[in-house]
């Protein structure tokens, strides 16, 4: 029985981004344990509060897909030393009304890829600001960055550092912590997520 139903949503239309790989890798090595939702490559016109059309089909597919989830794992590229507008284009389409929205209580994760680690710490801060600004369930310990200057990976040839891996199963787990922890979900036969991570590699 799969205790945990994460969605995977990928911040880039880049589909072989190392965000976007960084996600299937994730996919690969917790499938058998946990049921994963991806939301990858969602087409949605740019926010007005004036739309008059709107692809109704997948603005509701990804807020059902956020509403089934236990809790969500952002992957995010930096874009001009900001989170990218793909990723805040989403945000702001299912993120109404504030207090009541798919986002609220929802326990989020971040994984970011910037050039340098300095745009990376402010393209984080700027996606904390925006998640908890609608509701969301995101602290300091679910945050995570890469930045090639200082990060061997090489997610497209499956290649990640030991190092690496003990930071991703670390930001997966406290994840996974405030999840059994949140009052709106019941957990029966809790999965023990630290035997998982043998699964990769």
């Amino acid at each position: 029985m799969k205790n945990y139903k994460l969605l995977l949503l990928g911040g880039t239309f880049n589909e072989y981004s190392y965000s976007s790989n960084l996600l299937s890798k994730i996919e690969k090595a917790w499938s058998s344990e946990i049921d994963f939702i991806k939301a990858m490559k969602i087409s949605l016109p740019v926010f007005s509060n004036y739309l008059t059309e709107i692809d109704v089909k997948n603005l509701k597919d990804l807020e059902q897909k956020i509403n089934e989830s236990n809790g969500v794992i952002i992957a995010c590229p930096v874009h001009n030393d900001n989170i990218s507008c793909y990723i805040k284009n989403i945000i702001d389409h299912t993120s109404l009304p504030r207090g009541s929205n798919f986002w609220y209580k929802k326990p989020v994760a971040i994984i970011n890829f910037a050039e340098q680690m300095h745009d990376s710490d402010h393209a984080l801060k700027e996606m904390v600001h925006l998640l908890k600004y609608i509701g969301a369930d995101v602290a300091e310990s679910n945050l995570l960055s890469f930045c090639r200057a200082r990060n061997v990976i090489d997610i497209s040839g499956g290649v990640i550092s030991i190092g690496d891996k003990k930071k991703i199963k670390n930001l997966l787990a406290v994840l996974i912590e405030k999840i059994d922890s949140s009052k709106d979900r019941k957990v029966i036969d809790k999965c023990d997520f630290f035997s998982l991570w043998n699964n990769w590699g």
